[in-house]
């Protein structure tokens, strides 16, 4: 959740994202990042990589 940083640091890659682009359209690419990583966990049936998710916004934001 972005208003607790959990997982730790996605507050900020939140906020680097949203600084570059519409704050609706960030919303959008956080949901997209966190169903990629639910996806990519439980379809290799591991728990969800955190850390995997953080650098996915991080990654989108450093596109824009």
């Amino acid at each position: 959740h972005v208003s607790f940083d959990a997982p730790a640091g996605i507050r900020m890659a939140f906020e680097q994202l949203r600084g570059r682009m519409d704050p609706h359209d960030a919303v959008h690419v956080l949901i997209g990042c966190l169903g990629e990583t639910v996806w990519r966990a439980q379809s290799q049936g591991q728990p969800m990589d955190a850390m995997a998710y953080v650098d996915a916004v991080k990654r989108k934001s450093s596109l824009i």
